[in-house]
C-alpha cells in the first residue's frame, strides 16, 4: 500500500449504522434464547460450526425483519450480544465490589441475559425478601413488546 493510498484510507470516514432499537434487541435476545444450546456449545467441529452459523443466520433474519431499514449482519448481532453480555457482567461485578450497597443501574435486559448465559444467581426482590428467578418466570413470544415477568 502506498503512502497516498494509506492517507486516503485514513481520511475516509466509515459509515456508521444506527443503534440497535429496542425491538431489535428483544428479537436478538429471543433468538439467542431459542438457540442457546447451539450458540453456547463449546464444541468446535465442522458440524457444530455449521449449526452455529445457521442459528445466527436465523437470528439475524428475525432482527432484520423487525428493523426499520437498517440491515444487520450476523457479525453485527454477535457483537451486540457480546457487548450486552459484557455490560451486564460488569454491572454485576461492580455491585459485588460495593458490597451489595446502593442500587446499581441495571440494564432492562439483565435478567434475560443472565438467564441465557446460565447465571443461576439472578435475584429479584426487596431487602430481606429475595426470590431467585428462573427462565420460567418470563413469558416470551415473537412480539418484542410482550416479554413480561410472570408474578
Amino acid at each position: 500500500m502506498t503512502v497516498r493510498q494509506l492517507n486516503r484510507t485514513m481520511t475516509e470516514k466509515r459509515e456508521r449504522k444506527a443503534n440497535f432499537s429496542d425491538g431489535e434487541i428483544r428479537y436478538l435476545l429471543e433468538g439467542i434464547l431459542s438457540h442457546k444450546d447451539i450458540i453456547q456449545s463449546k464444541l468446535q467441529n465442522s458440524v457444530t460450526v455449521h449449526h452455529k452459523k445457521e442459528a445466527w443466520a436465523r437470528i439475524t433474519a428475525a432482527v432484520n425483519a423487525c428493523s426499520s431499514g437498517v440491515v444487520r449482519t450476523a457479525k453485527d448481532c454477535q457483537k451486540k450480544f457480546k457487548d450486552l453480555k459484557t455490560a451486564v457482567l460488569k454491572a454485576k461485578a461492580d455491585q459485588k465490589k460495593t458490597g451489595g450497597g446502593g442500587p446499581v443501574k441495571q440494564s432492562i435486559y439483565a435478567d434475560i441475559i443472565l438467564a441465557i448465559i446460565g447465571d443461576s444467581s439472578v435475584v429479584d426482590g426487596i431487602e430481606g425478601v429475595c426470590r431467585v428467578l428462573s427462565l420460567s418466570d418470563y413469558r416470551y413470544s415473537l412480539n418484542p413488546l410482550s416479554h413480561t415477568r410472570i408474578d
